[in-house]
């Protein structure tokens, strides 16, 4: 805590040497090094930091949030920037390291205004939610299955497939850490099935249900049990790779990184066995 209080002081300290530069800067052009996103215009008749309580980002630009105000008397350019105090204080990034630089300017000709503001961040909090829900529902809803069910034999092709979901898009609606609602979706992209038994991997589809020839097939040619483990087995699993996008109010859809589900299924092979009677 003191740390953090005796940062504070520090980066306080450093504004009131450096304000009549940046003020300086912020009454012209300010180069920005090539970090200047495009303009957004934005009207408001509230200060600066209302406009930044009004923003989230999605799909890594501001947009006004669902059922913001947009009535105003006065228009302003936004614009998400790298503000040059963060560069000449280092320390300022661990302080503010989960803060959006947020450039406004009202009115024509006009004064810019910079400043430090933490604005929700639509991105990964869909792909956060995305993940909950896939582990939390989607995965107790999934399985492996094989054919023959059971009795799998050495020599013999057996068929694997997802059962609970075959790839069709899953839509759900979540609600933000911030309060608003998002539209998750989430599509089979592809399944990497790890037979368990040493050989390469394979990457395909969900396969088929019996009585449907599956087209992901193995054909094992060693037992997982042992004489010393008879109830041995081989540790079968599909990874299932998901694309995600979601929509927020009239924005999207929009993509965010992929997630990842891992179903198990010990599966046990066993050879069959002659047996000579007299």
């Amino acid at each position: 805590m003191a740390r953090v209080l005796r940062r504070g002081a520090y980066v306080f300290l450093g504004v009131l040497l450096l304000y009549p530069a940046v003020a300086a800067a912020s009454d012209g052009a300010l180069d920005l090094g090539g970090n200047e996103r495009p303009e957004h215009t934005v009207t408001t008749g509230d200060s600066y930091a209302d406009i930044a309580m009004q923003l989230v980002m999605v799909g890594g630009e501001p947009v006004f949030r669902s059922g913001a105000s947009r009535q105003s008397d006065r228009d302003c350019e936004m614009t998400v920037t790298r503000i040059p105090i963060l560069e000449a204080i280092p320390i300022a990034e661990d302080v503010f390291d989960d803060a959006v630089d947020i450039r406004v300017r009202c009115g024509e000709g006009g004064r810019n205004y910079d400043t430090w503001v933490f604005i929700p961040d639509a991105d990964a909090d869909a792909h956060t939610l995305a993940r909950d829900y896939a582990e939390r529902v989607l995965a107790p809803e999934i399985s492996i299955a094989t054919s023959p069910p059971a009795n799998i034999l050495v020599g013999l092709p057996t068929w694997f497939w997802l059962d609970g979901w075959d790839g069709t898009t899953r839509t759900t609606t979540v609600t933000a850490p911030w309060g608003d609602t998002l539209d998750l979706h989430l599509t089979l992209d592809t399944i990497t099935w790890d037979y368990g038994d040493g050989t390469p991997t394979h990457t395909g589809g969900p396969g088929q249900p019996y009585p449907a020839e599956s087209d992901v097939q193995h054909t094992y040619t060693h037992t997982s049990t042992t004489r010393s483990d008879p109830n041995a087995t081989y540790p079968l699993t599909a990874q299932v790779h998901i694309d995600v996008t979601y929509t927020y109010d009239i924005h999207g859809p929009i993509t965010v990184d992929p997630i990842e589900l891992t179903i198990d299924h010990p599966i046990q092979v066993d050879q069959l066995q002659a047996v000579l009677a007299w």
